[in-house]
């Protein structure tokens, strides 16, 4: 009996021993590799690609998450299989002399290695270790400095190591920069002779270590090509990814950012790796909206091609013009921002047009690359802005008018053509749904509620034969009348009135693999309750909240009690697999003197922290963890629509491109948010860049316990005002809705707008400390 850990561990190289190691091991016996499979997937799934993570110690978590997760898979023999696993997590590599995890020689196992350094994370994972395989690989490096070989028998006896999956990358972000390899490997050099036992050479050791399997690999995923195109015969774009498509090349890297390359590219798996030039590293680096032009057009213009990497100028470090040196990091920065930004893809916007002062469609579209804006929804399908919009990346929703529905449903022909002229003419414009109708099922004309339907499906069809279905979505929008009731939101269900119309359409978009398209509005739920703690409801400011009577979830916001009112009614059909698209929802900031609710205040209360929540990404209570695709309405105001006032000032922006009012949509203007959504005030404190967040002279003790029930419900640590606590006493409402108050101020970004708790708090710089109470913050 041996050590099985400890005897892997001596096979590490000596420049990781200080350097975090995951370590799993799985008998092959209890797991096949379509189960070890699953286990990798869940790996990506529980986020342990290590997006985001920050530390040694958040890491060791998420192992142990991933241990409790996969021991419910549906392995062979799971009990077994759990009691054999023999890992650590949390811990230095070392010698650690026997433990208790000891188990046969003869055994062979799943290995399972996370090896993580300060901005890199390596993975790899094998099957067919056994002890005293020759197979099983040296891994010190050799006398140079480099990585040793294996002592595999190459083509003699033994078992053959398979790879299941390994790879390198940097753990900020999925779509990572990185500058090219020839510069890395420079620039690599350079430290080591500095720096000769840095984590920099266990990189360049592990990344050796990575590629001395390469002859085994059942997944070539690290074998890649580079494209230059300094020639006058280079073959088609086409012909070069079908000749990819030939090989055992998973990645091409490009010196530039060829769209037709990218584009030919697309839809075959193939990593691309696109570089932007050295001569545009000054103007990244100076300029972030430049940069932002340039994931646009370059990166999200091409959502169907795998872009894997940027690399950020050819060999800056060692170039003639030695002036670009600085300037490399602040224009990798920059690009850095301009992906996280528009990874914000939940966040879209309404375009109406009922307006004789819209502004052009080549200004519309460089404003929305301009703000976090990622998608934009019409109510019909026009041509200038469509092509607009075109190597944007923006996503569109184009619409068939209701006044179409008669002619799609009936004849296939139409749809064909509507398709044609709608869809297929725009080749470069990224149109990802197409809207039948908007709210057919309560407009007037209820002939059309039959046809709506067999008007989806002959839309469908003309996408399917034009090889675009997968891509392109159909649906119709429904309004909040769909549903007979939605207080509670678990008690919800769709209106009989039309409910065998409702499950038919339900239907296709589970077999089309369509979102149900929604419009809630707590803008107008507001306007039939106008109690000031309705109000507070539905901007997502402080208020008491509202238990769901039917399951006893605590809502603390309209929106997410509309959205899963409609998430109850789905399921109440069985329908759990549809998403839900939130089409339409908005605040007026103006209206008729007899309008309830319409203010400038209001809107950017509402607007803005609709942002800040879908931002945090908590979701609602039935659907948390993620922010569903939401459509702001509006972009502009429409003053031609008829009805009240407000109707006609719902616009984030002016005709002039300027904002009504800033809701946070700006790129240069988003701020990280803590996981709920901060207070927007009705009026901004007057003291800028104060310390610390306080009641306001005379607010009642009513008010402010509602200020602290709030705070605390939002998952913050209100431990601290708990009986024993060090600011419990003096155990009054006054006292801790004090320390709760400055709580969320502070961490929700110290914004003037985080302390306004409805009008009852604002800032100081006098310190609120005392005795052993310590307040956070300061100036």
């Amino acid at each position: 009996m041996v050590n099985m850990r400890n005897k892997f561990v001596e096979k590490l190289p000596d420049t990781t021993m200080g350097n975090f190691v995951s370590l799993m091991m799985v008998p092959t016996r209890h797991a096949s590799e379509t189960s070890l499979s699953t286990v990798v997937a869940e790996i990506k799934k529980q986020k342990l690609q290590f997006e985001g993570v920050e530390s040694v110690q958040q890491l060791a978590e998420n192992s142990r998450l991933l241990r409790s997760k996969v021991g419910n898979q549906d392995l062979e023999n799971v009990e077994a299989w759990r009691e054999d696993i023999v890992g650590f997590s949390g811990q230095e590599v070392r010698d650690e002399g026997e433990n208790t995890d000891v188990v046969s020689g003869a055994d062979d196992w799943w290995v399972v290695v996370f090896v993580v350094g300060k901005d890199w994370v390596f993975e790899y994972v094998k099957h067919n270790y056994t002890i005293d395989n020759p197979d099983f690989v040296d891994l010190q490096p050799s006398r140079d400095g480099g990585s040793g070989r294996g002592r595999g028998r190459g083509g003699g006896g033994g078992r053959r190591n398979l790879p299941f999956s390994h790879f390198i990358f940097p753990h900020q972000h999925l779509l990572s920069l990185s500058l090219s390899l020839s510069h890395t490997v420079t620039d690599l050099q350079m430290k080591s002779m500095a720096h000769p036992a840095s984590s920099v050479r266990t990189f360049s050791i592990l990344f050796s270590f990575l590629l001395q399997f390469s002859s085994f690999a059942s997944s070539q995923s690290f074998i890649g090509v580079n494209y230059g195109v300094v020639a006058d015969n280079i073959p088609a774009p086409e012909a070069t990814a079908k000749l990819l498509q030939s090989t055992s090349i998973s990645k091409v890297r490009m010196y530039g950012a060829d769209p037709a390359m990218i584009r030919a590219l697309a839809n075959t798996g193939i990593g691309i790796v696109i570089g932007a030039a050295n001569g545009d590293i000054p103007a990244l680096a100076s300029d972030p909206n430049f940069a932002t032009q340039w994931v646009n057009s370059n990166v999200l213009a091409y959502p169907d091609s795998n872009i894997i990497v940027i690399t950020v100028g050819n060999e800056v470090m060692t170039a003639v013009d030695q002036s670009l040196v600085p300037l490399c990091l602040p224009a990798m920065q920059n690009v850095q921002n301009a992906l996280n930004a528009g990874s914000q893809s939940f966040i879209g916007v309404n375009y109406g047009v009922v307006a004789d002062n819209i502004p052009a469609p080549e200004a519309t579209a460089k404003l929305l690359q301009s703000t976090s804006i990622s998608k934009v929804r019409m109510y019909g399908a026009d041509p200038a802005m469509i092509r607009a919009l075109a190597n944007t990346g923006i996503g569109i929703v184009i619409g068939a008018a209701n006044g179409d529905i008669p002619a799609l449903a009936s004849d296939p022909n139409f749809a064909t053509q509507w398709v044609n002229s709608n869809v297929l003419a725009y080749p470069d414009s990224n149109i990802i749904v197409i809207t039948v109708g908007n709210e057919v099922m309560t407009a007037v004309d209820q002939s059309l509620v039959p046809l709506c339907l067999p008007a989806m499906q002959n839309v469908q069809n003309a996408l399917n034969a034009a090889s675009l279905g997968g891509k392109i979505k159909v649906s119709t929008v429904h309004s909040m009348a769909v549903l007979g009731g939605s207080d509670p939101p678990s008690s919800a269900v769709f209106n009989s009135g039309f409910s065998d119309t409702m499950r038919s359409l339900l239907k296709f978009h589970s077999a089309n693999g369509s979102p149900f398209m929604i419009n809630p509005y707590p803008f107008f739920a507001y306007q039939s309750d106008t109690r000031a703690e309705t109000l507070a409801f539905c901007l997502f400011q402080p208020n008491s909240g509202r238990v769901d009577s039917g399951n006893g979830i605590k809502y603390m916001n309209m929106f997410d009690a509309q959205v899963d009112a409609v998430r109850s009614a789905l399921n109440a059909l069985g329908f759990k697999d549809i998403e839900i698209v939130v089409a339409e929802t908005g605040w007026a900031y103006k209206g008729d003197p007899n309008e309830t609710g319409p203010s400038i205040e209001n809107a950017r209360a509402y607007n803005g922290n609709l942002i800040n929540h879908l931002r945090s990404k908590v979701g609602t209570p039935l659907m948390p963890g993620k922010s569903i695709d939401t459509y702001i309405f509006a972009l502009y105001d429409e003053n031609l629509k008829p009805g009240p006032g407000s109707e006609r000032s719902f616009g984030l922006f002016k005709p002039d491109l300027s904002m009504t009012y800033d809701a946070g949509l700006s790129k240069n203007s988003q701020t990280p948010t803590t996981p709920t959504s901060p207070t927007t005030p009705a009026t901004p404190s007057s003291v800028q860049g104060a310390g610390w967040c306080v009641p306001k002279p005379g607010v009642s003790d009513a008010q402010l316990q509602s200020n602290l029930d709030y705070v605390c419900s939002q998952g913050l640590d209100c431990g601290p005002l708990q009986p024993g606590g060090a600011c419990f006493e003096p155990n009054t409402v006054a006292s801790h809705a004090t320390y709760a108050m400055n709580l969320l101020y502070q961490t929700a970004g110290r914004n003037p707008w985080n302390c306004d708790f409805l009008h009852t708090a604002t800032l100081t710089s006098n310190n609120p400390s005392y005795n052993h109470c310590t307040y956070p913050g300061g100036v």
